[in-house]
């Protein structure tokens, strides 16, 4: 932040990231239960899993560089549906 510049991130080790609507937050996946970390969590409205009548949400993960809608992640179905509170409504 000093420097006011953007530092490419290729890995984030334990974190889950997740991104919302109106709310950005990490957490260690194994305090939150899931096998792996580094992935983020984000709402799909511009890569395309979506259908025009639905939103969803999706999974990125930072090992295999590929994205997947979160319902189909096993590992993350506790976040299927994702609480109220992850902002990912």
């Amino acid at each position: 932040m000093k420097e006011k510049k953007w530092v490419e991130v290729r890995n984030l080790g334990d974190r889950v990231l997740f991104l919302g609507e109106d709310c950005a937050f990490s957490a260690s996946a194994s305090e939150l239960g899931v096998e792996n970390g580094n992935c983020v969590i984000f709402r799909d409205d511009l890569c395309g899993y979506a259908n025009a009548n639905k939103l969803e949400n999706a999974v990125f993960c930072l090992d295999t560089d590929a994205i997947s809608p979160l319902s189909d992640s096993s590992g993350y179905s506790k976040f299927w549906p994702p609480p109220e509170w992850a902002g990912l409504h």
